[in-house]
C-alpha cells in the first residue's frame, strides 16, 4: 500500500491547500458536510434497505487497532461517528476528546448486520445524538445521524434528550456530559448560547480510545482548532479562547505533522511546528492549550492544567477565566 504523504490527506479531507488567512470557515463547514454527506446517505440506505456498510472512509482504513475483533470492529464500522458539536466560529471553549465512545455488550457478537445494530442500539442514539422539534412532540424518528452538529452545544443536545425521556418516562435521567465535564461550569448558572464546542480527534466510536488509531479524519479537527487559534492570535481585540484536551500529546503530535507542511505566520514569525508555536504563545502570553490534571473529566479549578517545557502546572485562574467568559450566574 503506498503510504500518503500529509498534503494528500489534506487535500482528501479539505479539498485544497491550506492558506490560513484566506481560509474561511464556510471552506471548513463545506468539508465537513462533503466528509461525511455521502456515508450518511449510505447508511439511512443500508439500515432501510440492507446490505454492506461501513462508516470508516476510504482513507481512514488505518483506524482499527485490533483488526481481527469482529465485535470491535463492528461497533467502529457501524456505529455513527461524531466529529463536532457547537459552532467552532462561535466557541469560547472547547473541549477536546480523542473519540466517542460505545460501550461493549455481551450480544454484540450476535449483531451482524447494519439493520441488527441499528436496531439494537436505537436507545443509546437516542441518547447521545437525540434531534428535537421545537415545542412539538418528541419521537425516536426524530433521530438522524449528526456527526457534524453546529447548531446546537452539547448542553442543548442533551437537555433535548432529557425532555424527550422524560416525555416517555415521566422521570428525569442524567446526561454523560452535563453530569461529568460541564458540571462544575453548570454549577455556577447556565452556559451561555454558542460559547461551547465539543471536538473528537478520531470521530469513529469504540469501547475504549485504545481500540483506535488516529487517522486521515483527524486532520480535519486538527485544522479546525489551528484554523481558530491563528485567527486569535491574529486578532488582538479577540475574546480568549480555550481548548481543554484529554489527550494532550496525541492533539499536539497532530498539530506538528500539520505546521510542517502548511505553517503561517504571525507578523515576521514563521510558526511552522509546534514547539514554534507554544514557544509564541508563551511570548505574548496567548496560551490557549490545557488538560486535565487526573483521568477524571471536569472542567474544574482543580483539574485543569498548562504545560510548558514539559512540566503541568495548576491552573485555577483558567477556570475562573472559563466561567467568567461562558457563564450566566445563577
Amino acid at each position: 500500500m503506498v503510504r500518503k504523504n500529509i498534503s494528500q490527506i489534506i487535500q482528501g479531507v479539505l479539498g485544497n491547500q491550506i492558506d490560513w488567512e484566506n481560509l474561511s470557515w464556510a471552506d471548513i463547514k463545506d468539508a465537513l458536510n462533503r466528509r461525511w454527506g455521502e456515508k450518511i446517505e449510505k447508511y439511512q440506505n443500508a439500515v432501510k434497505n440492507g446490505g454492506e456498510f461501513s462508516w470508516i472512509q476510504p482513507d481512514d482504513s488505518n483506524v482499527p487497532r485490533k483488526p481481527n475483533d469482529l465485535a470491535i470492529n463492528h461497533l467502529i464500522e457501524w456505529g455513527i461517528p461524531l466529529q463536532v458539536t457547537g459552532d467552532p466560529q462561535k466557541a469560547v471553549l472547547f473541549l477536546c476528546l480523542f473519540n466517542p465512545r460505545m460501550d461493549r455488550e455481551a450480544n454484540d457478537s450476535s449483531l451482524t448486520s447494519i439493520q441488527d445494530f441499528s436496531r439494537e442500539k436505537e436507545d443509546f442514539y437516542v441518547s447521545d445524538r437525540f434531534n428535537s422539534k421545537k415545542d412539538e412532540v418528541i419521537t425516536k424518528e426524530d433521530l438522524q445521524p449528526k456527526i457534524i452538529e453546529l447548531e446546537r452545544d452539547m448542553i442543548q443536545v442533551e437537555k433535548d434528550y432529557q425532555k424527550w425521556y422524560k416525555s416517555t418516562q415521566e422521570k428525569d435521567r442524567g446526561c454523560y456530559y452535563s453530569s461529568n465535564y460541564y458540571k462544575s461550569l453548570l454549577d455556577e448558572g447556565e452556559i451561555k448560547p454558542e460559547t461551547i464546542c465539543n471536538l473528537e480527534l478520531v470521530p469513529y466510536r469504540s469501547p475504549n480510545a485504545k481500540d483506535v488509531n488516529v487517522c486521515s479524519t483527524s486532520y480535519l479537527t486538527g485544522i479546525i482548532i489551528l484554523k481558530r487559534v491563528y485567527d486569535y492570535l491574529k486578532n488582538s481585540e479577540q475574546q480568549k479562547i480555550f481548548f481543554v484536551m484529554r489527550d494532550f500529546k496525541d492533539y499536539c503530535a497532530l498539530f506538528d505533522k500539520i505546521l510542517k507542511a502548511y505553517p503561517f505566520m504571525l507578523g515576521d514569525v514563521l510558526i511552522n511546528d509546534y514547539p514554534q508555536l507554544e514557544d509564541y504563545m508563551i511570548k505574548y502570553n496567548k496560551q490557549v492549550f490545557y488538560t486535565f490534571s487526573s483521568r477524571r473529566g471536569y472542567i474544574s479549578a482543580n483539574n485543569l492544567v498548562m504545560k510548558n517545557d514539559g512540566k503541568s502546572e495548576k491552573v485555577p485562574e483558567v477556570f475562573e477565566a472559563i466561567r467568567a467568559s461562558i457563564i450566566d450566574k445563577k
